[in-house]
Protein backbone atom coordinates (compact mmCIF):
# COMPACT_ATOMS: atom_id res chain seq x y z
CA UNK A 1 0.00 0.00 0.00
CA UNK A 2 2.71 2.39 0.86
CA UNK A 3 4.37 1.48 -2.42
CA UNK A 4 1.09 2.95 -4.58
CA UNK A 5 1.24 6.02 -2.29
CA UNK A 6 4.84 6.76 -3.23
CA UNK A 7 4.43 6.26 -6.60
CA UNK A 8 1.59 8.54 -7.01
CA UNK A 9 3.58 11.04 -5.26
CA UNK A 10 6.62 10.83 -7.15
CA UNK A 11 3.79 11.04 -10.50
CA UNK A 12 2.46 13.95 -9.34
CA UNK A 13 5.88 15.66 -8.17
CA UNK A 14 7.18 14.87 -11.98
CA UNK A 15 3.92 16.19 -13.26
CA UNK A 16 4.14 19.82 -11.21
CA UNK A 17 7.81 20.07 -12.00
CA UNK A 18 7.16 19.70 -15.41
CA UNK A 19 4.17 22.17 -15.39
CA UNK A 20 6.18 24.60 -13.60
CA UNK A 21 9.71 24.55 -15.68
CA UNK A 22 8.07 24.10 -18.87
CA UNK A 23 9.15 25.85 -21.72
CA UNK A 24 8.29 29.35 -22.91
CA UNK A 25 7.31 30.11 -26.78
CA UNK A 26 9.88 32.85 -26.07
CA UNK A 27 13.33 33.01 -25.31
CA UNK A 28 14.36 34.90 -22.11
CA UNK A 29 17.65 36.39 -22.99
CA UNK A 30 17.43 37.34 -26.69
CA UNK A 31 18.80 40.87 -27.60
CA UNK A 32 19.38 41.87 -30.94
CA UNK A 33 23.19 42.93 -32.21
CA UNK A 34 22.05 46.91 -32.63
CA UNK A 35 20.65 46.87 -29.17
CA UNK A 36 24.32 45.42 -27.71
CA UNK A 37 26.54 48.98 -27.80
CA UNK A 38 30.07 47.22 -28.38
CA UNK A 39 33.24 49.34 -28.45
CA UNK A 40 36.20 47.92 -31.11
CA UNK A 41 38.70 49.01 -30.77
CA UNK A 42 39.41 50.68 -34.44
CA UNK A 43 36.83 53.22 -33.13
CA UNK A 44 38.82 54.35 -29.81
CA UNK A 45 41.47 56.93 -30.07
CA UNK A 46 45.21 55.83 -30.04
CA UNK A 47 47.28 57.33 -26.76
Amino acid sequence: MNKKFLGLFLVFALGMSLAACGGGEEPLEEESPAEVPTESPAESPAP
